[in-house]
């Protein structure tokens, strides 16, 4: 299998995000001397002057397509003979014309800059409707892919930044690479992230490209305040939101999951946050609103909600249960989302031996790789995880014969 060496960038929590904003500017005003109610005020523009595009988050799995109709999972890439990832049928992309997005795309940044060069790399992604959880169905994702965004890698980034104005100036949301793979010589390699907002999304519809469904539009403020009952529904897992800052020209990408996703550190962060006296004491000086304020205790709100009759999910920790007297929460959590980043258990076991091997060994790179930045590693940690998938994946594997014994 190749490697997917133009994937999508990871997507950070925007209840975490939010957290170590504000931590930041608390903690530096001494340094800086200002006023309580500047801080406050400086604070509460986050939430009034950032713009947010938001669209339903879908609950499936990374795939990528490019222009020469290749396609492409979160880690590795899909075989050509490949007919189903992640147990579901791939006929869908068979409808999804990538040329006709790219050249649409194309005409509308040369109208701004002349003489552009052609992108080295094009690539669609979207969510492959691989579950059928909540009301996926009547949606339309199930068995479907849903476009959310290309990635274009250049030969330079003067080319990157041409691309980047032109692209912007017509109403286009761009990422910068920040989060983007390294090359082998660990620097970052000339590209950006077109992500989700309207331009983008009326050049998909008009090639007849599905993509998730359109939430809010407006101030990050309001997009708490107006989906706070919608996050505490339990009928999705949440949203994805893009944002940019009034005046700059950054945008970033950030998911907003509902509560009860395995997502507990969020809540924990947020907690904290209100808790700390220094942080409250600033919050609570703003002059006239406390919008900052408000959106936290919010943030909270939806993070502890933990309301009966979830629809649709059981959480992942319960169906792939590991030892939670051996791992933290929060590697139970990576070893759930390095499930859904490769093919299904079971085109690795029909392999046998050497394919239960390679999962193993992907999954546990991944998990080690994805707790690196939130915990002190040593090799007994290391060696804790590779046990634990080893366990994991052996009953999976023991599960799996027994089910095919059957047939």
């Amino acid at each position: 299998m190749t490697t997917n060496n133009h994937q999508w960038p990871s997507i950070e929590s925007l209840p975490a995000s939010i957290h170590d904003l504000i931590t930041y500017k608390v903690k530096v005003r001494n340094n800086e001397g200002k006023s309580l109610q500047d801080l406050a005020t400086e604070i509460n523009a986050h939430f009034t002057n950032t713009t947010v595009f938001a669209v339903e988050k879908i609950d499936g799995t990374n795939l990528g397509i490019d222009l020469n109709g290749g396609r492409f999972g979160r880690r590795l890439g899909i075989e050509s003979e490949v007919k189903t990832y992640q147990r579901t049928t791939l006929s869908s992309l068979a409808n999804i014309n990538v040329r006709a997005v790219y050249d649409r795309i194309f005409a509308v940044a040369s109208a701004q800059a002349q003489n552009l060069e052609a992108p080295q790399i094009f690539r669609l992604y979207g969510e492959l409707g691989c579950n059928t959880l909540y009301d996926y169905k009547e949606k339309g994702y199930v068995g479907t892919w849903q476009c959310f965004g290309a990635v274009l890698y250049f030969s330079s980034w003067d080319e990157v930044e041409i691309w980047r104005g032109a692209l912007t100036s017509s109403g286009f949301m761009i990422k910068s690479a920040d989060l983007n793979k390294l090359d082998e010589e660990d620097e970052q390699r000339p590209s950006f992230t077109m992500i989700e907002c309207h331009s983008f999304f009326e050049i998909l519809e008009s090639c007849q490209i599905p993509h998730p469904k359109f939430v809010f539009s407006g101030t990050l403020e309001n997009l708490i305040l107006e989906q706070k009952n919608w996050m505490k529904s339990h009928n999705s897992e949440g949203l994805v939101v893009s944002t940019h800052y009034e005046g700059s020209n950054t945008f970033t990408i950030k998911k907003w999951k509902q509560s009860h996703e395995p997502y507990q550190t969020v809540g924990v962060k947020l907690e904290n946050l209100i808790q700390d006296p220094d942080v409250f004491q600033v919050l609570n000086s703003a002059e006239n609103s406390k919008v900052a304020l408000t959106c936290v205790n919010v943030l909270l709100e939806v993070a502890k909600d933990k309301a009966l009759g979830r629809k649709g999910k059981e959480n992942p920790a319960k169906t792939h249960s590991v030892n939670k007297s051996s791992l933290l929460i929060l590697y139970q959590e990576a070893i759930n989302s390095a499930i859904t980043k490769f093919d299904s258990e079971s085109s690795y076991f029909e392999q046998g031996d050497s394919g239960r091997s390679e999962y193993i060994k992907l999954l546990t790179n991944e998990v080690v790789s994805d707790l690196g930045e939130s915990t002190d590693q040593d090799e007994k940690f290391k060696q804790n995880i590779a046990s634990a998938i080893r366990a994991f994946i052996g009953k999976r594997y023991g599960l799996w014969l027994l089910s095919n014994k059957k047939k």
